[in-house]
């Protein structure tokens, strides 16, 4: 079950439209405001998609998507920017 992470810190659970092959990058390009997506993988073996280029063009710090990050080990630069977390099963 992916998990859309608002830069307002809100959260939600987000589907994709065809199950059986998971989200496509249209998809994630509307969750996220953007077209280009940047995919990081977490000690998880989740996978957090964000916008490539979200620092460079100002977008906002998500506090909350930075926290979650974190809390996996993952300590680093600060994420901006709306992001979806989702399974590798969920994003191919």
């Amino acid at each position: 079950m992916a998990k859309l992470i608002k830069v307002d810190g809100t959260t939600r659970e987000v589907f994709p439209k065809n199950i059986d092959s998971g989200f496509t990058l249209d998809e994630v390009y509307g969750f996220i405001g953007g077209d280009i997506v940047q995919a990081v993988t977490l000690n998880d073996d989740s996978i957090l998609l964000c916008h490539e280029e979200g620092k460079i063009i100002g977008l906002p710090f998500n506090r909350a998507a930075t926290i979650y990050v974190s809390a996996r080990g993952l300590v680093g630069d600060p994420i901006v920017g709306d992001v979806v977390i989702a399974s590798q099963l969920e994003f191919q």
